[in-house]
């Protein structure tokens, strides 16, 4: 068991800002590489941002099944993401410049901010409260997201069983992340800065009619944010 950190920038989760799917395009979004840095036992809760500084962002995912074109109730999203700094939450020891360091999944610290896992209610929507990811060395500024489905929360407050259905990334313009990295604390990231044009990853969920950026607004100093998945409920062992 993983043990949640205190504090935040966010009192408590509401109910989602939007209320449905805003694109209901039926289009499969490709399973791309979880990455080095997912942790298994992740704590199911909306708000991960814990102690963390940074532009504060409400995101909305919605999941949409392709088998059905409808959206996708009771699935087990997990989500992590870099910090402001261009650091992850277990893995702060990491030189984030030595590739080989990148290929490992075993957490040094039992740190957990900006990680989580939360259920898809009717309308197929999962909110995290969080902030706006920062950047390191080779990639552009992204999230991590896996499915799960058919799994059921713990009594340690993680999730049980299920099989993965969908492992992917989503990103920003970076006209967005131009703007947010001009200002503290992510002018402290000493990584060398990457753009969406770079990020090959990018370049592969882009296929298919798929559009992996995230939709945003800026309301009173928070960014609030929507994307939609479309996934195979049928399909497992999807990792990437």
């Amino acid at each position: 068991m993983r043990k949640r950190g205190s504090m935040s920038l966010f009192e408590k989760a509401p109910t989602t800002h939007f209320d449905k799917i805003q694109n209901t395009t039926c289009v499969l979004a490709p399973t791309v590489t979880e990455g080095p840095y997912w942790i298994t036992g992740e704590q199911v809760r909306n708000d991960i941002t814990e102690d963390q500084q940074g532009k504060p962002l409400v995101l909305d995912i919605g999941i949409l099944d392709v088998n059905t074109c409808e959206p996708l109730e009771g699935a087990y999203i997990d989500v992590w993401h870099a910090n402001a700094t261009g650091y992850y939450s277990g893995f702060e020891d990491f030189t984030l410049d030595a590739p080989s360091k990148r290929q490992m999944n075993t957490p040094t610290s039992n740190n957990t901010y900006l990680r989580g896992i939360a259920k898809t209610n009717e309308e197929g929507i999962v909110e995290f409260k969080t902030i706006f990811g920062g950047f390191y060395t080779g990639r552009a500024p992204h999230f991590h997201l896996k499915a799960f489905i058919d799994a059921e929360e713990s009594d340690d407050g993680s999730i049980t069983g299920g099989e993965t259905a969908f492992t992917g990334q989503l990103f920003f313009t970076d006209e967005t992340a131009n703007d947010v990295f001009a200002e503290y604390p992510y002018t402290e990231n000493e990584n060398t800065r990457s753009y969406n044009s770079d990020d090959t990853i990018l370049t592969s969920e882009q296929g298919n009619g798929n559009n992996p950026i995230v939709d945003l607004v800026d309301i009173d100093g928070t960014f609030y944010g929507i994307i939609t998945v479309g996934i195979n409920a049928t399909a497992t062992d999807q990792t990437g």
